[in-house]
């Protein structure tokens, strides 16, 4: 992190248990829990993200919805947790054991869904777990994430498919190499010009300027 004092600020609205890395804001009416927040990372309003592991300055968008938890669809008769399950969402069960595999973790820590650095998650898209979302990557508005999406892919739809690419493959993994996003803050401020044009960039990180 940055050498110099820094403030991290921080706006919640509602949260649980989770980890905040500094300058994150929560928007109102989203409940955010057991999740870590990278640094500068933001989440609009009306947004639900349990069991996040969220990188470094992700824009995540209003209406954002993590969805986990299977049913069964065949062989068991009912797709009701009663049959199948002992945590008693409902307060009901008729079993003494589970049967039946309800969630899958994206990790071995209990994350659901991993998204990495400089993501942006446009508004009302739906995230099925278990997934993990690669550093640069955009997700159109209105999809549905139901596999893994690769560093700098944009991707749309439902189910959410590869619709292009921010960069030609050799500049995305220059830049995703540089891992900009753990630079000191002294680093990225003075340098900040340098964002506003790939080449530029390529050509400050190439030269190994400090």
């Amino acid at each position: 992190m940055s050498s110099e004092n820094v403030n991290k600020s921080i706006f919640v609205k509602k949260n649980k248990n989770t980890k905040f890395e500094g300058y994150n804001y929560v928007g109102r009416y989203s409940n955010v829990r057991n999740s870590s927040l990278g640094f500068g990372s933001y989440i609009g309003s009306k947004s639900f993200m349990p069991e996040c592991l969220i990188g470094k300055y992700c824009s995540i968008g209003s209406n954002v919805q993590i969805i986990s938890g299977n049913h069964p669809t065949d062989v068991f008769v009912s797709t009701h947790p009663a049959f199948y399950s002992v945590s008693g969402s409902t307060g009901l069960s008729f079993v003494n054991q589970s049967k039946f595999k309800e969630f899958e973790f994206a990790d071995d820590k209990g994350h659901k869904v991993i998204i990495g650095n400089d993501v942006w998650i446009s508004s009302n898209v739906l995230i099925v777990a278990p997934v993990k979302i690669g550093n640069g990557a955009v997700i159109a508005a209105g999809s549905v994430v139901t596999d893994d999406v690769e560093p700098y892919c944009i991707v749309g739809g439902v189910p959410a498919k590869t619709i292009g690419r921010r960069f030609d493959e050799t500049t995305a993994e220059k830049i995703n190499s540089s891992e900009w996003w753990n630079w000191d803050l002294n680093k990225i401020r003075a340098n900040a010009d340098c964002f506003e044009n790939t080449e530029l960039f390529l050509d400050f990180i190439e030269k190994g300027i400090k």
